[in-house]
């Protein structure tokens, strides 16, 4: 009766709408709908078929059976969160115990296009973007192979996806890496190391290039030190870092090599509309004009203080004075990478798209998006790294407290269509962009088995980039038509 759905209300009337979901209690459910009474005291009707995804948890593995009506989700009396879905109707909805994050950038100047830190400020003021430490897993593969390139290995290098045993000191027992489904493809190519994720391959990389060095390559794109561990757990996404910074080393890779630095503010304007302060004007190059005339009035200005300070002169500069209009200054990023590198290693994310870990992205229906699924031991985090040439975005799932998200919750398959939804929007009417091959690149032709160069054309061939001077040394003498190395379930974890 109406008192004692008042009294309810009553109780339930302090918990507080959040990220637009807010208390109700129902007052009526059969098999098709359910009728809930708002704080308000509003009514509003919930249909069946906007809540079949409502099945009973059981554990984060597991759900019990699909709803089949109304009365298996709610009955009368019960309190329940709703939310107004895009056309305006109130359907049933839950507070999630799993959090989220995502980060969008221009590549080209750090500017921050989105960022979402969480389900709800009003739950919770940490930011996950910034703030949340997270194992990327296989997204730090294509940071890794980078440092591959520039050591001297190549697409086409062949690498061995077998078992490896490692003894360490520090550990009780012998560590054995594992790929995600357990099996092994033996020798193959580094760009198929990448596109099926193959932990194994990446270990033998790291190893092969030295700790040392591939963890000094992982640096130039702007981690923390104390981030980077210095053992081969690296190649596998175990150190823990923000999104943000995630982002930032992406975002080398889409605008040819610079480290950019992310920022919120563009610009501050007083009272009267004038500019008090206004983000540096961020230039990527390399030689270009005006860097060097930036460098000369660097140069010319550093000398000037030097004389200054040698007089001792402690005069106020008079362009400090409080009604100079301000001026805004120029920001070179420094380059970390080539442009042939980050070419190339573009190439192996695209391919990841196309045909790999990243593959339910072709659904966006552009063949410009490059990028990396990543998925940390037991599914602790799902991760999607990835961009344009001119937005870089990524995606993070995971509980705060690290717990697995289930058995099959993957990046590609929990973060990738959270970064899908955002980019379909964020690219719509934007052209689609070819990068052009770049001084310094070589395309060959090479078999696809050996990985050495060939003249051959078949099927068992394929168009691959080098940097120059870094061309197979042997001519592949394999028939082009022999069968293929044997294609596996992609991995994606570490």
């Amino acid at each position: 009766n109406e008192d004692s759905i008042k009294e309810v209300l009553d109780k339930i009337k302090d918990i507080p709408a959040t990220a637009g979901l807010e208390a109700s209690l129902v007052t009526f459910v059969d098999e098709k709908s359910m009728l809930v009474r708002l704080i308000d005291g509003q009514d509003a009707e919930i249909s069946f078929e906007t809540s079949k995804w409502a099945a009973p948890y059981i554990d984060n593995n597991k759900i019990g059976d699909k709803p089949k009506a109304m009365t298996d989700i709610a009955q009368v009396g019960d309190v329940v969160m709703v939310k107004r879905d895009e056309k305006g109707d109130f359907v049933l909805a839950q507070i999630p115990k799993v959090q989220g994050a995502l980060i969008s950038l221009n590549p080209n100047t750090g500017a921050m296009n989105a960022l979402v830190g969480g389900f709800s400020f009003g739950l919770s003021k940490f930011n996950r973007v910034t703030q949340a430490k997270r194992q990327p897993g296989s997204g730090f593969k294509p940071l890794l192979y980078s440092g591959a390139l520039d050591a001297g290995l190549t697409a086409s290098t062949l690498i061995n996806d077998a078992p490896i045993v490692f003894d360490d000191m520090k550990l009780e027992k012998a560590w054995r890496p594992q790929n995600y489904n357990q099996k092994f493809m033996g020798p193959m190519r580094l760009r198929e190391g990448i596109v099926k994720s193959k932990n194994l391959v990446s270990i033998r990389v790291l190893d092969r290039i030295g700790i040392d060095s591939g963890r000094n390559h992982i640096l130039k794109f702007g981690f923390d030190p104390d981030d980077i561990p210095r053992d081969l757990s690296i190649a596998l996404g175990s150190p823990n870092v923000p999104p943000l910074a995630m982002a930032r080393a992406f975002s080398v890779f889409a605008n040819g090599g610079y480290l950019i630095n992310p920022y919120l503010i563009e610009t501050i304007k007083n009272q009267n509309h004038e500019i008090v302060y206004q983000h540096d004007k961020i230039i990527l190059c390399d030689d270009c004009e005006e860097k060097q005339a930036f460098l000369e009035a660097q140069a010319e200005e550093n000398t000037k203080l030097d004389v200054d300070k040698l007089n001792q002169t402690n005069e106020i500069e008079k362009n400090q004075t409080e009604n100079e209009p301000f001026e805004q200054k120029l920001s070179f990023p420094p380059r970390v990478i080539s442009l042939a590198n980050g070419f190339i290693i573009e190439s192996f994310m695209k391919d990841v798209i196309r045909r790999g870990t990243g593959a339910r992205a072709m659904a966006l229906k552009r063949n410009d998006l490059a990028g990396k699924t990543g998925t940390a031991n037991e599914q602790r985090d799902a991760w999607f790294n990835g961009y344009q040439r001119n937005i870089v975005t990524h995606a993070w799932v995971g509980f705060d407290t690290p717990e697995t998200l289930g058995r099959r919750e993957t990046g590609g398959h929990v973060a990738l269509p959270i970064w899908m939804d955002f980019m379909r929007e964020a690219l719509k009417d934007v052209p689609e962009y070819q990068r052009p091959i770049p001084p310094g690149v070589i395309a060959a032709r090479i078999d696809k088995t050996t990985g050495l160069l060939t003249d051959k054309k078949g099927a068992k061939t394929m168009r691959e980039y080098f940097l120059a001077g870094h061309l197979p040394q042997e001519e592949s003498t394999e028939d082009p038509q022999a069968t293929d190395i044997e294609e596996d379930e992609e991995d994606d974890l570490f």
